[in-house]
């Protein structure tokens, strides 16, 4: 399985905001007990870089959080042909459409986002981390 984190959860996971921290760490847990493959693109970690960033204030703490996600998630590539594949799309969000091109380039079965409705055109299978793990037995 080849899991896509939205940057919603990466900020949730970084902030430790709650209520949505423990279930989004459960999920990480998870995954990685399951060897499951986690990946998300480089926009969805500037997002949670400049976010958190900005409510932290402290580039050390922030740097060190990116460094721990980067430990847990592969980083996958975005390109033209995906940019080409989110213009063409019926998404009404952009940001979603290229994180839903990214994850289907890349080869992702699964998307782990708190913003259902954002992908609710994906072809892919849409979560939250409280959903995945009821479905898959955590």
């Amino acid at each position: 399985m080849k899991i896509f984190l939205d940057a919603n959860i990466l900020i949730d996971i970084m902030l430790e905001r709650e209520p949505f921290y423990a279930p989004a760490v459960a999920f990480i847990t998870f995954c990685i007990s399951q060897e499951y493959k986690i990946t998300t693109n480089s926009l969805c970690i500037s997002n949670a870089f400049y976010l958190s960033q900005k409510l932290i204030r402290n580039n050390k703490i922030t740097k060190n959080k990116i460094n721990t996600i980067n430990s847990i998630c592969s980083i996958i590539p975005m390109n033209q042909s995906q940019l080409n594949m989110a213009l063409e799309s019926d998404f009404i969000d952009f940001e979603d459409s290229l994180h839903n091109a990214c994850a289907i380039h890349n080869d992702c079965t699964h998307i782990i986002t708190r913003d259902k409705k954002g992908f609710k055109n994906s072809k892919l299978k849409v979560f939250t981390p409280s959903l995945f793990l009821k479905l898959y037995g955590a």
